[in-house]
């Protein structure tokens, strides 16, 4: 992910233009062993192939989140 990049998700999230809530219901949904701490996407589990496929997967530095 580029800096620009970054800076706009983050933008989206603070003005409210993404919904963060929204993102979090859906990932409920998933079944899984382990989740991320900020948005519930599965990390472990059935739900963790789906997730590693569209490109979210554990992050690297701290595995209790992921790689948004």
């Amino acid at each position: 992910m580029d800096p620009q990049s970054g800076d706009e998700v983050w933008r989206g999230l603070l003005s409210g233009e993404f919904d963060w809530e929204r993102d979090r219901r859906r990932f409920r949904l998933l079944p899984a062993s382990k989740r991320c701490k900020n948005c519930l996407a599965p990390l472990k589990g059935a739900g963790a192939l789906f997730m590693r496929w569209i490109g979210r997967g554990p992050y690297e530095r701290n595995p209790r989140f992921c790689n948004f």
